[in-house]
């Protein structure tokens, strides 16, 4: 336990040197400002219907997050997880170390969810701020008159689950090429074609779409956690985890 703290700790140095922690909370940041002035130069459209704001803010967010965002910040950050190595041309000197494999894959693996969490931590932090500011100056809209905390909170955390998929298999494609340009490319497309494909009946079965399938959850008020696209949220994070590990151990690193 020792030695895997120590490798995350240096993990995580490496990987703030290269701006991870900045895009896991300036993105949220820019979210919720834009959140904030939708609902602050709209404020008569939502005080009008007399809705609830947080529900609204919610599938505003998660319609955005899901789509796009959640998605490439992944493809995005795992690559960045690896960047230092594959710059460097430091694999083999990491692999000289009397440290297993396993341990060196897994720490970067968990690196990757551990800025995944703290990209999510974010959301839900900078969102309940934009709305306690807009209970301040727009109180004709309502945010202090509801309260939803639970279903947000645990939308939030389906978002997590929902990425393990995505990660794994961005995570293999960033250790199989060395350049930006594959890795990132690949991810952009599959996630453009989980967009174009949303509407499929079997959409669940591609895992660039099951941040998406969150927004669907938190509008239906859907508590149940282990919902079919975070199922195979889960089931592909295992099998590409596995895979990865199967590449690192049969792959030749000059």
């Amino acid at each position: 336990m020792k030695i895997f703290l120590r490798l995350f700790k240096a993990e995580f140095i490496k990987t703030n040197k290269t701006y991870g922690f900045l895009i896991s909370v300036l993105i949220p940041i820019f979210i919720a400002i834009l959140q904030f002035f939708i609902f602050y130069i709209k404020h008569e459209h939502f005080a009008k219907y007399g809705i609830n704001p947080w529900k609204v803010m919610g599938m505003n967010l998660f319609s955005i997050l899901g789509i796009i965002v959640m998605p490439m910040y992944i493809v995005l950050i795992t690559y960045l997880i690896n960047f230092t190595e594959h710059q460097s041309n430091s694999w083999k000197y990491l692999f000289a170390l009397p440290i297993s494999k396993i341990k060196i894959y897994t720490v970067k693996i968990s690196m990757t969810l551990f800025w995944v969490l703290v990209f999510c931590i974010s959301i839900i932090i900078f969102m309940y701020l934009s709305g306690f500011l807009l209970s301040l100056f727009r109180p004709d809209i309502g945010f202090q008159d509801y309260n939803i905390n639970y279903i947000i909170f645990l939308s939030i955390f389906k978002l997590f689950l929902s990425s393990f998929g995505i990660i794994s298999i961005q995570f293999l494609f960033s250790i199989y090429w060395k350049d930006f340009i594959r890795p990132v490319g690949i991810g952009l497309t599959l996630t453009i074609a989980a967009f174009i494909l949303s509407s499929w009946e079997y959409i669940y079965v591609l895992p660039y779409a099951h941040p998406y399938s969150i927004m669907g959850n938190y509008n239906e008020f859907n508590t149940r956690i282990f919902t079919t696209p975070i199922m195979f949220s889960l089931v592909y994070g295992i099998i590409f985890f596995i895979a990865g590990f199967n590449l690192i151990l049969k792959k030749e690193i000059k």
